[in-house]
């Protein structure tokens, strides 16, 4: 098994797991009881241990062995009784031991301990599991009680929700909302060991036309097949997610620290991008020619937060489509000046409208 993350008692997240601490408790004076009472009371204990729907294993920590265990942990872990009986408990982990004895240490420092742990099974399959652990001690020497929780389940079902929540469900691509994380993940990290990275907006050119045309099942496909054009052209180790119905958003590191170096770099990883684009695509049986265009802005020079590299790399995108699309264009600071130039000057139109302050004249034209 591998140690994921701990989780800390006063601050458990849901009801499961104020279950399993509840039983843990329980627990742990059933099976001193087990070891201690006469055999009438041994026998009922025992129909408890065994009735767990939880796996449990009792380890002693002078040999680091398996003593004890139920039904479910034999299950659970596809073992025989002969099998689990006296295996190590380092036996059943699949991760660096300095994980598990870690594990083991903090357990004895505090008491008890609760950890999300992943065993390996007989047939080597991994099972994630919530694992409650105690120390109890046994004709006087102390033992390990873990009682451990199958969530093999519970994980299937949060990998789906976690699939719905940052993945695009037509292209399998991150969505804006895990991009705004990775991008801010990335902004974090710079911080601390500075690197050049990019960021790029690539827009299919004229879409909603082509959408019209064709339809938006076809459209459907175009977006699929230009994810997969760009993801063939991009390096793994970058990011590329889909931002809205036809933009894509890419975070691309650049292995150079100079900045005019590190611009050249993504103008060639943009021009191939662009330049994938110049041959006629099938769609719905139809060959059509498709054109991208492309903003692209640099972490630093261009922002440092997610919210500010977006509204300039999407300031360079339309810079691209203004002059003609099918091209690549990147962010200058005039652009910002010119856009709020824009927006002011928009802003003051309306409100003239509104307050009707203009006037139409009219001259006489002389011929």
């Amino acid at each position: 098994m591998s140690v994921h993350k701990a989780i800390a008692r006063p601050n458990r997240a849901h009801d499961e797991l104020d279950e399993l601490a509840q039983t843990i408790d329980s627990m742990h004076g059933k099976v001193r009881q087990l070891y201690l009472q006469s055999d009438e009371q041994r026998r009922k204990l025992s129909t408890i241990f065994e009735g767990s729907h939880d796996a449990i294993l009792i380890v002693d920590l002078t040999t680091n062995s398996i003593i004890d265990f139920n039904g479910k942990a034999c299950d659970m872990l596809n073992f025989s009784d002969e099998q689990l009986r006296d295996l190590s408990f380092y036996a059943l982990y699949s991760g660096a031991h300095t994980h598990i004895r870690n594990f083991l240490d903090e357990t004895q420092r505090t008491g008890w301990n609760i950890q999300e742990l992943t065993f390996k099974s007989r047939l080597g399959n991994l099972i994630p599991t919530e694992t409650s652990a105690s120390i109890i001690e046994i004709n006087d020497q102390p033992h390990l009680l873990t009682i451990c929780r199958d969530i093999r389940e519970r994980k299937q079902q949060e990998a789906k929700i976690d699939k719905i929540t940052n993945f695009d469900q037509l292209t399998s691509l991150p969505n804006r909302v895990l991009m705004r994380d990775r991008i801010n993940q990335t902004i974090i990290r710079n911080q601390a060991s500075p690197n050049r990275y990019a960021v790029m907006i690539v827009d299919i050119d004229n879409f909603k036309s082509i959408n019209d045309t064709l339809g938006q099942g076809n459209g459907d496909l175009l977006i699929k097949a230009t994810a997969n054009i760009i993801q063939s052209i991009v390096p793994k180790s970058d990011s590329l997610g889909r931002l809205s119905s036809d933009e894509f958003l890419l975070l691309a590191e650049l292995p150079e620290s100079d900045i005019t170096i590190a611009r050249k770099i993504t103008a060639r990883l943009a021009e191939q991008i662009r330049q994938a684009f110049d041959e006629t695509m099938l769609v719905a049986g139809s060959l059509i020619k498709v054109s991208v265009s492309i903003g692209c802005a640099m972490l630093e020079e261009d922002g440092n937060s997610f919210d500010e590299l977006l509204r300039h790399t999407d300031l360079a995108l339309c810079k691209a489509k203004a002059d003609g699309r099918d091209r690549v264009v990147f962010f200058s600071p005039g652009m910002d000046a010119e856009a709020n130039q824009k927006l002011i000057l928009k802003t003051a139109l309306h409100r003239a409208l509104k307050a009707k302050e203009f006037v139409l004249f009219i001259s006489q034209s002389l011929t």
